[in-house]
């Protein structure tokens, strides 16, 4: 307890507040907070407490889940094709076959509910614990506690996590690096390169939206972490286009 203690006064302590990155939500008025840690950990935040407020990670549960889905063989590579099931979803383009690459890009729901079925709660548990992924809470159903169930990560929780996958500390084959590589690859605006997932938590009001990655850039790394208030004013490119002026900040 004292050394979980003494962790979490170290992170309050090393992140500072940073009035440009809160100004940025408030040209915005957006409701929310996003984290920025450079790989030298010269860390900036613009909203120091909701930095620790956990939420459910929706679909940026997609990186551990591709991450497990390659550990445990349920998926080859980042062209592993499964067979869309022909139910019709809301969104279009989900409902067709995909690829691993493909389903992330698209973040195809039913693609990564049939790769934590065939997982499997064990193995599940077992690697999301390894991983040290938010509250490690894999209940109460294999195939939506990352959506509707008990699993939730904060900002920097989310830091944490992204920092050793873009370093390579946990203990993963060379292959699943190379795979997270290629398929976390995110269209941008910015210079240089962006790692990135989107993600969407239909929370009890309001709705959470995620986006987090790290952003390579003049052979620097950004680690970041947004969450947002998404009532309905609020347009899904909006995670994208806050977290690409907070990045496009440091280097002006």
């Amino acid at each position: 307890m004292l050394l979980e203690l003494a962790a979490l006064v170290s992170a309050l302590s090393s992140c500072v507040e940073d009035d440009a990155l809160a100004e940025i939500f408030a040209e915005a008025a957006v409701t929310g907070v996003i984290v920025v840690d450079r790989a030298d950990g010269n860390c900036r935040t613009s909203n120091s407490h909701r930095l620790h407020t956990a939420y459910s990670p929706a679909s940026t549960f997609k990186i551990p889940n591709s991450i497990i889905g390659l550990e445990t063989g349920v998926l080859s590579g980042a062209d592993h094709r499964l067979t869309w099931d022909g139910i019709e979803r809301s969104i279009v383009a989900w409902n067709q076959d995909h690829t691993l690459r493909s389903a992330y890009r698209h973040s195809a729901v039913w693609y990564y509910q049939v790769v934590a079925r065939r997982v499997g709660m064990d193995s599940m548990r077992q690697w999301v614990e390894e991983l040290d992924y938010g509250n490690k809470a894999v209940t109460p159903a294999i195939d939506g506690f990352w959506l509707d169930g008990d699993l939730r990560i904060s900002a920097w929780e989310q830091i944490q996590f992204l920092r050793k996958l873009s370093d390579r500390a946990f203990p993963l084959a060379d292959r699943t690096y190379e795979t997270m590589d290629t398929i976390m690859r995110y269209p941008t605006s910015l210079p240089g390169t962006l790692y990135a997932k989107t993600g969407w938590a239909v929370e009890p009001e309001p709705d959470i939206g995620w986006f987090v990655g790290w952003w390579k850039y003049n052979d620097n790394r950004w680690f970041f972490a947004l969450n947002i208030d998404m009532p309905e004013s609020v347009q899904p490119k909006t995670r994208i286009q806050l977290a690409e002026r907070a990045l496009q900040s440091l280097i002006e």
